[in-house]
C-alpha cells in the first residue's frame, strides 16, 4: 500500500508540476502580450506628442500671421484716416454701412440679412468689400452665430469727418424700413 500511496503522491506532484508549468507559460504569454500593448501605447503616445508639437508650431505661426494682418490693417486704417480719402460704396454696401454705423456694437449676421434683404453670400462679399475699401470691420463668433461691428475709431472719424459717401436715397430707404418695422 505504501507503493500505491507513493505512486499517487508522485503522480499528484507530477500533475501539480505540469499544471504549474502551464500556468507559468500562460502568464508568460499574457505578460508578453501586455508588453506588446505597452510598446504600442508608448509609440502612439510619442506620435501624439509629435503631432501636438506640430500643431503648437502651426498655432504659433498662425498667431504671428494674425498679428501681421492686424498690423497691416492698422497701417491701412491710419493711412486712410491721414489721407482723408473718400470711400464710395455700392448700394448694398451703403445699406450695410448704415446699419453697422448706427448700431456701434456687435450685430448678428442674421439681423443684417433681415434688415438689408441681401443674400447671405452677397452679404459676405459686401463685408469683405467694406474691409477692402478700408472700413475696419471686426468679427466675432459666439456659439454658432457670427457677429460683426464697425471699428469704434472709424465710427468716430466718420462722425467728425465723413469719409464714406452714403446716398440720401439709401438713407431714406433704410429709415423707411425702420419705420415700417414699427407698424
Amino acid at each position: 500500500m505504501k507503493e500505491v500511496f507513493g505512486q499517487n503522491t508522485l503522480s499528484i506532484l507530477d500533475q501539480f508540476n505540469v499544471l504549474n508549468q502551464r500556468i507559468q507559460q500562460e502568464f508568460s504569454g499574457v505578460k508578453d502580450e501586455l508588453d506588446e500593448h505597452l510598446l504600442a501605447i508608448n509609440e502612439n503616445t510619442r506620435d501624439i506628442e509629435t503631432q501636438q508639437n506640430v500643431l503648437d508650431v502651426l498655432d504659433e505661426k498662425m498667431e504671428k500671421l494674425n498679428m501681421r494682418v492686424d498690423t497691416m490693417q492698422r497701417m491701412f486704417r491710419n493711412f486712410i484716416m491721414q489721407t482723408k480719402v473718400r470711400i464710395d460704396l455700392s448700394i448694398n454696401e451703403q445699406k450695410l454701412f448704415i446699419i453697422l454705423y448706427e448700431f456701434g456694437k456687435y450685430v448678428p449676421l442674421t439681423y443684417l440679412l433681415s434688415k438689408t434683404l441681401i443674400e447671405s453670400a452677397e452679404l459676405e462679399d459686401c463685408l469683405a468689400a467694406l474691409s477692402d475699401k478700408g472700413i475696419p470691420i471686426e468679427r466675432r463668433t459666439i456659439g454658432e452665430k457670427i457677429y460683426v461691428k464697425m471699428d469704434e475709431d472709424f465710427r468716430k472719424l466718420q462722425a467728425s469727418e465723413p469719409i464714406v459717401r452714403v446716398s440720401q436715397s439709401v438713407v431714406q430707404q433704410m429709415e423707411n424700413k425702420v419705420l415700417a418695422s414699427f407698424f
